[in-house]
């Protein structure tokens, strides 16, 4: 491409050309590959001239960044490579496995620390007594600083748990992924699409030759394709409702082509919204399936027999495949599963989990015994049960994406409650919560993130809020619900645990990673939220984790009704920010 004359653009060094503005149009491909360099997604973008640099878009999905020097970088990606005209980027592990910032090294291990702040502290017990139980405590900040800045042993000698290699894209780690869509439907299909196609629309060209009707048709409807089966999969299509949407898009965006109004011009025209929005679903279906079959893959997607008659219920937000290639353990597997129970490495444990994933998901959803019991090896730490989400899920782990948006939204629920609660019981008892974290817990607001969790169980649910966050003072569970529990072990330092049926699952935990556990509990388990907490629950899911679509839930509640309560508080948050 013929390089811009100094006069058109505006160079801000000497040496490498970098730039406030885009010069010209630039064709960038790119080329996307998973940890094991097998493909993930390929795709072209054309970055406009006149753009403010640097720039960023988000393409197929992932956030692409445009630097000064017309270099792209994708968030989850290491720093690309030039190959043949393509930008070629491989998976960065820890966004796979335990998220962006999220801190894969157990605390028991980390090395003791002068506390300077206590938000967000978790204290690793040497003795597990309640009585007297001695601490090795590190700050947040310091926490932090560690996870970011090195990456320990056991992050370089882990095993990659994904199996399937998953992009970490799906319909629940990007429930908002059709309004992206519509916004940005120019830039991320019409753009991707030949010149001669571009000008169709643009023009709202009347074409009156059949070939090239059906080629413009054909490019556009595979265009929107391509883009879905980079979230999609066999298993998991569109909804027809979310299809319709696509269609309409389809009809203002080239109205002569796609908008049904009854006249047609000729021998062939537009399509009523229902039967195109079938027709797109059905070849994206066909597209899958031929893809899975070139690829030799014939255990994947739905094309797996069902080990009983009628339709498989695939538990909400995981992946349909992994769950139904679920296998009762063969005697060798059985041997090699238990014997994590005595193993002390993490690394051995997370290799023989990785070996026989499929075996441990017929386990969990088979087993008679209580979860406890099932393969007590998986729960000797908490990143075993994040790896198998990550694989049954065909997703990163929720980790990081809880620790990212932790103090947000608890600041969104405080702003939420104090508008909502008028009681005059609830604002003593916070401005006295309020009052012992600045005095008593030095800064610390730990105790107050805990209490706003209670609060908010109340006032959707009618709980006491030890349905889904225990204290001590509750005394022991009063159902067999998955909950948190939190035990302050010194004043404003708190080390925090997951249970389920009355027994303890998870331990030595700080709050995001707590919340996030008991999230990946939950939907490794194919658990409901415990039913005085759901809403709450519910929020943590999807507005501290971000995920999960619209199309089930784990609330007790229908979806649609689950939907509507969260409704209210994103549109309260909305109207007090």
């Amino acid at each position: 491409m013929a390089s811009c004359s100094s006069d058109r653009l505006e160079r801000v060094t000497s040496g490498p050309s970098v730039y406030n503005v885009v010069p010209e149009n630039k064709l960038f491909q790119f080329e996307l590959l998973s940890l094991r360099g097998k493909l993930l997604d390929e795709f072209e973008y054309v970055l406009k001239k006149g753009k403010i640099l640097p720039y960023s878009v988000v393409l197929r999905g992932h956030d692409v960044i445009f630097s000064g020097e017309l270099s792209p970088n994708i968030k989850g990606f290491e720093d690309g490579v030039q190959e043949d005209h393509k930008w070629v980027f491989e998976q960065n592990f820890a966004s796979v496995v335990f998220g962006s910032t999220s801190s894969p090294e157990p605390l028991v291990n980390r090395r003791p620390a002068t506390i300077r702040s206590v938000d967000d502290i978790a204290c690793s017990p040497t003795e597990t007594t309640r009585g007297a139980t001695q601490t090795t405590s590190i700050s947040a900040e310091e926490n932090l600083s560690v996870s970011r800045s090195s990456t320990s042993d056991s992050e370089e000698n882990l095993a990659d748990p994904e199996d399937g290699e998953p992009s970490g894209v799906t319909q629940h780690t990007q429930p908002n992924w059709l309004e992206e869509l519509k916004g940005n439907f120019h830039v991320q299909i019409i753009e991707l699409c030949s010149a001669r196609t571009r000008r169709a629309v643009e023009l709202n060209e009347k074409i009156k030759e059949q070939k090239q009707f059906n080629a413009v048709k054909n490019e556009l409807i595979n265009t929107v394709i391509t883009h879905l089966k980079t979230i999609f999969r066999l298993h998991a299509l569109p909804t027809m409702k979310e299809m319709r949407e696509l269609a309409y898009t389809l009809s203002y965006t080239y109205p002569f082509m796609f908008q049904y109004t009854g006249e047609v011009e000729g021998l062939f025209g537009p399509e009523k919204v229902d039967i195109l929005a079938s027709k797109m679903k059905e070849r994206m279906r066909g597209q899958l399936r031929q893809s899975q079959k070139l690829s030799g893959n014939e255990e994947d997607g739905e094309e797996q027999p069902p080990t009983k008659k009628g339709k498989t219920k695939i538990p909400y937000g995981l992946d349909g495949s992994k769950w139904s290639r679920a296998k009762k353990a063969k005697p060798e597997a059985a041997v090699a599963l238990s014997s994590t129970n005595a193993e002390t490495e993490f690394e051995k444990r997370e290799a023989v989990f990785e070996e026989h994933r499929d075996e441990l998901t017929g386990e969990f959803k088979s087993c008679k015994r209580s979860i406890a019991n099932t393969c007590k090896g998986f729960f000797l730490d908490w990143r075993h049960v994040a790896a198998h989400f990550s694989y049954l899920a065909e997703s990163s782990s929720l980790t990081g994406k809880v620790e990212q948006n932790l103090k947000t939204q608890f600041d969104n629920l405080e702003i939420f409650l104090q508008d909502q609660v008028k009681t005059v019981e609830f604002r003593e008892e916070f401005e006295k919560i309020e009052q012992v974290c600045q005095v008593e817990h030095n800064g610390s607001y730990t105790l107050k993130f805990i209490h706003l969790l209670r609060f908010s169980c109340m006032h959707f649910d009618g709980g006491t809020g030890a349905e889904l966050v225990r204290v001590e003072s509750d005394g022991p569970p009063k159902t067999a619900s998955p909950h948190i529990f939190a035990i302050e072990v010194n004043k404003g330092l708190f080390v925090f645990e997951v249970w389920v049926e009355s027994h303890k699952i998870l331990g030595n935990l700080n709050i995001s990673t707590a919340i996030s556990s008991f999230l990946h509990l939950c939907f490794v388990f194919h658990l409901k939220y415990p039913k005085e907490g759901e809403t709450t629950a519910d929020l943590l899911q999807r507005g501290f984790a971000k995920y999960g679509d619209s199309t089930g839930t784990r609330t007790w509640k229908k979806a649609a009704t689950a939907a509507k309560k969260l409704e209210v508080y994103y549109s309260t948050v909305g109207r007090l920010l």
